[in-house]
């Protein structure tokens, strides 16, 4: 018996241990618990938010597409501006390049060309967009340009392992040609013609460039 009443008093002391605990501690514990749950409800609620962001960014970005696609370039304009400026970082790229080739098309080479720059110079835009921009920027700027400038840009795109090497030499052999310098031009223009990895486009004009120069 005696061993049985020093186990219950010993259950009894545990308790009242227990409650002390509790009624010491359990302001924390509940605190602790309500923030476990708002956190996790809050990290859902976020997931949730960004979902539905960019879900209203891609149909921003068709809407405007649609319009492009009507002939109504105006709207689609300010549409693609709207989605540059509330997007994200790919958002930003895939409607800058949208909203300058649209710009082409009315006719604003200057302002094409300034968001061609900008998408160029912008931090965290992958390596293939960021050098598309500024072929196209190059290409758009050429009349206008400084040849020398925009050559010394253009140079990084023509090595061997760029995807853009073709343009760029392409548009580097025009460059040259506004210099002066038709030994280089020539020079560019014959190895885009034999090079047989060059796309058909360019190898064709390289050819018809040549035979103008009597090259």
């Amino acid at each position: 018996m005696s061993e049985e009443l020093i186990r219950e008093v010993d259950e009894e002391v545990k308790r009242d241990r227990l409650q002390a605990h509790l009624k010491r501690y359990g302001p924390f514990i509940a605190a602790a618990v309500v923030v476990i749950i708002l956190g996790a409800g809050s990290g859902a609620w976020w997931v949730d938010l960004q979902q539905q962001r960019r879900e209203a960014l891609a149909n921003d970005f068709a809407q405007a597409a649609a319009l492009a696609g009507e002939g109504r370039l105006e709207e689609a304009l300010d549409a693609f501006a709207a989605v540059a400026e509330e997007g994200d970082a790919g958002y930003r790229v895939l409607a800058g390049l949208r909203q300058a080739a649209l710009l082409v098309e009315v006719g604003d080479n200057e302002a094409a060309v300034g968001i061609y720059d900008e998408i160029a110079a912008a931090k965290g835009v992958e390596a293939h967009f960021r050098d598309m921009a500024i072929v196209l920027g190059t290409l758009h700027a050429i009349d206008d340009g400084d040849p020398v400038a925009l050559t010394e840009r253009l140079a990084p795109l023509t090595a061997d392992s760029n995807p853009w090497r073709f343009s760029a030499r392409e548009l580097t052999a025009l460059l040259a040609m506004q210099t002066g310098d038709e030994a280089r031009a020539v020079d560019l223009l014959e190895s885009l013609a034999d090079d047989l990895a060059a796309p058909p486009g360019i190898r064709a004009r390289a050819a018809e460039l040549l035979a103008a120069m009597g090259s």
